[in-house]
């Protein structure tokens, strides 16, 4: 609905917002990643669409970002650091400024990836387990995550019994 109008204004910005788990699958959160990677795809397929319309598209990539969400996630891992929400909200605003298709934050990723996708599946896995994000999940402090989880199966048995 909103894309028509702007169609006919020749005009406007859809940004989608994933992670960088929509360019690094994270073991122990396949279904997550995967969702991910649907929304990175989603905005390059139709970006690639409507390059002509004047309708820009942008999707925001951050990586770990402070919230209850990451609570208790093992990031004390080797080169793995957080934002805080207020760097993504900075972030959708500049990207709406000077539009880009990809936005990653912390900005650097973007060259991580980049590199990354010239390299060898081994080379990958090794340096993959040197930072260990293998441990990002999969080591979680539970107690930290607890008042997440608990919200979060509330309101799908809430939704459920609707």
């Amino acid at each position: 609905m909103f894309l028509l109008e702007w169609y006919r204004r020749e005009r406007g910005h859809i940004i989608n917002i994933a992670s960088q788990t929509g360019r690094f699958a994270i073991p122990g959160a396949a279904v997550y990643s995967a969702t991910k990677f649907a929304i990175v795809g989603l905005t390059e397929t139709v970006a690639a669409e409507n390059r002509d319309s004047g309708v820009n598209f942008t999707t925001v990539m951050p990586g770990i970002v402070r919230t209850e969400l990451a609570s208790g996630a093992a990031i004390a891992s080797k080169g793995l650091t957080s934002v805080s929400a207020r760097t993504v909200a900075v972030n959708v605003v500049s990207s709406i400024k000077r539009p880009k298709l990809h936005v990653d934050i912390p900005g650097i990723m973007g060259t991580i990836h980049s590199l990354y996708g010239l390299l060898p599946n081994w080379i990958k896995e090794k340096g993959r387990r040197s930072i260990g994000d293998d441990r990002i999940l999969t080591h979680m402090n539970h107690k930290a995550h607890a008042g997440y989880a608990q919200r979060i199966a509330f309101l799908a048995n809430q939704e459920q019994n609707e």
